[in-house]
């Protein structure tokens, strides 16, 4: 929020403290060759803009009087950019001096009219660092926030020399030959972007109702269909895997975890086992966990996994020694599929769309327990609150054959006269 003071010393003598760290404007932010728009008077088309109320219209542009709840009023500035309110209080020639001192902070000294998009390009670029501006304050992921200087940056080339007026078709000739997900994020961008320009009155009124970037055409989305990973192939990659990553797949296969759950294994989650006075076991170790995609829900699946001695010293027992703080995989989920990825590339010699990934670990560890065990026993491994969940995991490459009952019998019935 920002915050404005005044202090009134004499008639003549007055001092405004404004800080507007939240608007994101400097003084390169602002608009050369904008002027200010009047709210009651006609624009350069001569169309007549929408006049103020009666208690507003003796106030400057964006200052209005607005009651609090509680029987009284007061007036607030309502920035032209970003639609944010804050209180001027409840002195209206304080609030006058105030509101003409914002205005000509942020649009100078033109006061004839207040409209950033006028057709053409520069004002094309003033509405992408507009907009900008906004996007990255809204945005908490910082890989986000450079795709998204990326593609503004993009914008800003592409618009350089735009004609006059901006048409879909501009917009579909620079986003050809682009790739499936590219168009799409770019018309995800593009729609969020003339929508900002339409809610701050950016676009003119006759194509005010419409979005240009909703007629941006999207290619054909590609089919990739991953293979299903084999022992094989699993135990091709455990070899020239470096050593967390192999715990992490030993893990995996295991215990049927997900990648989430993977990374996110606290130390205080792992059991030792139990053993009495001769050394027989009490208890078998285990790792108890709930599924992070669960957790919300009303059952949310807690799960104890009990593990053999020897995957226990192979993969648990040297993490909670070597590791000193509570997690015992200190990367991301993501470290694990690109680590992955990497190696199943280079083994198999498959395209980054068709080789497993690492989460196919879990499809084949469900399919390596269906064969000892019942299905049930599988989902409930899995963290499945359906049996179709399970049956997508335990499809693979093969084809399953349905037994159905063929016993339609096509003898000839004959009548009784012939018997």
């Amino acid at each position: 929020m920002f915050w404005l003071k005044v202090m009134i010393r004499t008639k003549d003598q007055l001092e405004i403290c404004v800080q507007m760290k939240s608007w994101g404007l400097h003084e390169v932010d602002k608009p050369t060759k904008s002027v200010f728009y009047s709210e009651c008077g006609k624009s350069e088309e001569g169309s007549v803009g929408r006049s103020r109320k009666r208690q507003h219209r003796k106030l400057p542009q964006f200052v209005y009087l607005i009651p609090d709840g509680y029987g009284n009023k007061y007036y607030c500035y309502q920035h032209p950019i970003t639609g944010k309110r804050s209180s001027l209080g409840t002195d209206k020639p304080a609030a006058i001096v105030s509101g003409n001192a914002l205005n000509e902070r942020i649009w100078g000294n033109d006061k004839s009219r207040l409209r950033f998009l006028r057709n053409g390009s520069e004002s094309m670029r003033q509405l992408l660092s507009l907009f900008q501006v906004y996007k990255n304050e809204r945005t908490n992921s910082d890989n986000t926030r450079k795709e998204n200087d990326i593609k503004f940056t993009q914008y800003k080339r592409w618009f350089k020399k735009s004609p006059p007026l901006l048409t879909i078709e501009d917009l579909n000739e620079h986003l050809d030959g682009l790739p499936y997900d590219s168009v799409r994020k770019h018309r995800i961008l593009l729609r969020q972007m003339f929508e900002f320009a339409r809610s701050r009155d950016m676009i003119p009124d006759k194509t005010k109702h419409q979005n240009p970037a909703e007629l941006i055409l999207l290619p054909v989305k590609p089919k990739k269909k991953s293979e299903r990973l084999s022992e094989e192939q699993f135990w091709k990659v455990y070899e020239h895997a470096p050593e967390m990553l192999q715990k992490a797949m030993g893990i995996a296969l295991i215990t049927s975890m997900r990648r989430g759950d993977i990374s996110a294994l606290q130390r205080n989650q792992c059991f030792k086992a139990v053993k009495d006075v001769n050394g027989q076991i009490v208890t078998s170790a285990s790792i108890q966990y709930i599924p992070q995609k669960t957790v919300e829900n009303p059952d949310p699946m807690p799960t104890e996994c009990f593990i053999p001695e020897v995957d226990w010293a192979r993969y648990i027992a040297p993490l909670l020694l070597s590791v000193k703080g509570d997690t015992l995989f200190p990367f991301k989920p993501e470290w694990l599929t690109r680590q992955f990825s990497t190696l199943a590339r280079n083994i198999t010699g498959l395209s980054s769309g068709v080789c497993p990934p690492f989460r196919e670990i879990r499809s084949l560890s469900a399919r390596l327990y269906e064969q000892t065990e019942d299905k049930s026993k599988t989902q409930r491994r899995m963290g499945h609150h359906s049996t179709q969940m399970t049956d997508l995991y335990l499809a693979g490459g093969e084809v399953r054959y349905v037994p159905v009952k063929c016993d339609l019998s096509l003898r000839k019935k004959r009548k009784p006269s012939q018997i």
